[in-house]
């Protein structure tokens, strides 16, 4: 498929999905979410490399939902189908994928961008990114989990803050209250995710996908669901050891 409002790179080791809508600071119109789901679930499912870098073009990361598209008015019928279903099937993508996710996070990071954000295992920030939720002053709500993704983030109390008031924090209060976790200049950014993406890189694939699975269960299964995965995993460990000495 040809993408005109996403870019996807691919790099020797890691894919970069790059949302490139930078005129309207990455706000995420029906048309670039189609984009985003069918690069998704298409080329980014089937690339090689297990992990994947969430970028966006211009003075901007994502300024969450296109209020221009809403201001010209949507069906209910379009609104559902087209976009929150989208949306949602964006949000099952990113939530069960196996692939490690890395946030690069500059400029605008509002509404729907933090949610996106926050699909990510890590979120690297410049120190002039700014966050904001301001849908309760706009009269919308989230989507795409976005108030599990948040509680599990920053915690109850500091959620209910940020949702509730919809307060502008700047990088370096995002960074203290856990909802990134590295802030860097603006021009270590892109080395900064480099030096992850290469790290990450050296660690086995299999132990990276099942340590990755066991912490999104962990918070959700009860301890004995957690110590029988724990045995599953540590089979499917031990064999990957024991075929790459017999090779």
């Amino acid at each position: 498929m040809k993408y005109s409002l996403i870019r996807v790179v691919h790099n020797d080791k890691s894919v970069e999905l790059l949302l490139n809508r930078p005129e309207a600071l990455n706000a995420l119109s029906i048309p670039m979410l189609k984009e985003l789901i069918a690069a998704l679930s298409g080329e980014i499912q089937k690339a090689k490399q297990d992990i994947l870098v969430l970028k966006g073009e211009g003075r901007a990361f994502c300024a969450g939902a296109d209020v221009e598209e809403r201001k010209r008015g949507l069906s209910l019928e379009t609104y559902l189908t087209e976009r929150v279903l989208t949306l949602q099937e964006i949000a099952s993508f990113l939530r069960n994928t196996e692939k490690l996710i890395i946030a690069a996070l500059h400029g605008y990071v509002i509404g729907g961008g933090v949610v996106l954000s926050l699909f990510a295992d890590f979120r690297i920030a410049t120190e002039d990114t700014v966050f904001r939720f301001p849908e309760v002053d706009v009269g919308t709500t989230i989507l795409c989990g976005g108030y599990k993704l948040l509680v599990e983030a920053v915690g109850l109390s500091k959620a209910k803050e940020l949702l509730l008031l919809g307060h502008t924090i700047n990088a370096a209060e995002a960074e203290r209250i856990g909802l990134i976790h590295k802030v860097v200049k603006a021009k270590q950014l892109e080395n900064t995710v480099i030096t992850y993406v290469n790290e990450l890189a050296r660690k086995p694939s299999l132990t990276k996908r099942l340590i990755k699975r066991a912490i999104g269960a962990a918070a959700e299964d009860s301890f004995d669901q957690m110590l029988m995965m724990e045995i599953v995993d540590a089979i499917k460990n031990h064999k990957m050891i024991m075929e790459e000495r017999e090779r």
